[in-house]
């Protein structure tokens, strides 16, 4: 999937290319970058956890203080393989 994400950074259609084209060196370089600077929902999921934990713990009717984590709706551990394929099995 990082490979789909570079290619729609760089506006590449053909992901395949991309990477018969691109040296293995520079496709990690660009990997790190990814790592660093995360771009899309994970950004996205940050920022609107972040926005709703502030409003939450600053309503007035807080006992607990709110975590990030509490609002964040991406997954809360790795999954397995076969945790993955059971979720998708149950739909």
């Amino acid at each position: 999937m990082q490979a789909f994400r570079l290619a729609k950074i760089l506006s590449v259609w053909d992901v395949d290319a991309l990477l018969d084209e691109m040296p293995s060196s520079l496709y990690q370089d660009w990997m790190d970058f990814l790592e660093l600077e995360p771009d899309g929902f994970a950004v996205q999921d940050y920022y609107l956890s972040n926005l709703a934990c502030v409003i939450a713990n600053t309503s007035g009717n807080v006992k607990k203080p709110y975590k990030l984590s509490d609002f964040s709706i991406s997954p809360k551990q790795e999954q397995t393989p076969e945790q993955q394929l059971a979720i998708i099995d149950g739909l």
